[in-house]
């Protein structure tokens, strides 16, 4: 209500804001602990897939992305035929999470490349940031729960830092999809890439 009033002033705003964003976060990690739980009691990520197009569901993904990251410079590319039966609530978190991370973990300069693409059966999404390298050796836990994209971030952030859910809810989210998710890292930067096939 009081970002959506004509009247307020903008040290208001600005406080309104950073109260909206908390809470936000705070949905957040509630819904990730909620996933967390089910997946640990063996009833995995629930999805209900309907027929419908990734195409827009993505761009609008990465229009909300830019308006909350304006300082950093997002690219958005998608080609061929990207419509399935997908879960687009379930689809548009992994995604924003894999994004996410990516804009986190890269540097501030630099571009976030995210790619949409058809490949026979498949739609394939892939996130490229430029970035410190992950190490081959931490490929095989990165998805693990609680396991954080980077140590570093904890003692950074300390208590403000993320429950290392993140990556392996979309992992969970892509599972049940029938996909999957590969990681390549080097100098250059990270990508993560997602086959999720469209039946």
């Amino acid at each position: 209500f009081l970002l959506h009033a004509d009247t307020l002033e903008p040290v208001f705003v600005k406080v309104a804001s950073r109260i909206s964003n908390s809470i936000e976060r705070a949905n957040e990690i509630v819904e990730n602990l909620l996933d967390f739980t089910r997946s640990q009691l063996h009833a995995g990520i629930p999805v209900k897939r309907a027929p419908i197009d990734l195409g827009p569901l993505t761009e609008n993904l990465v229009d909300e992305l830019r308006a909350y990251h304006p300082e950093r410079t997002l690219e958005f590319e998608k080609t061929g035929n990207l419509q399935g039966l997908f879960d687009s609530g379930r689809i548009s978190q992994a995604f924003s999470n894999l994004v996410g991370n990516a804009i986190q973990h890269g540097y501030q300069d630099t571009v976030v490349s995210v790619k949409l693409e058809e490949s026979g059966d498949d739609v394939v999404f892939s996130v490229r940031n430029q970035g410190e390298p992950i190490s081959k050796e931490r490929f095989a836990t990165i998805f693990n729960p609680l396991v954080r994209y980077s140590e570093e971030e904890q003692v950074a952030r300390g208590h403000r830092s993320s429950l290392g859910l993140g990556l392996y809810i979309t992992q969970e989210i892509v599972k049940a999809h029938g996909g999957h998710i590969t990681i390549e890292s080097d100098d250059g930067g990270t990508t993560f890439t997602v086959h999720l096939n469209k039946q």
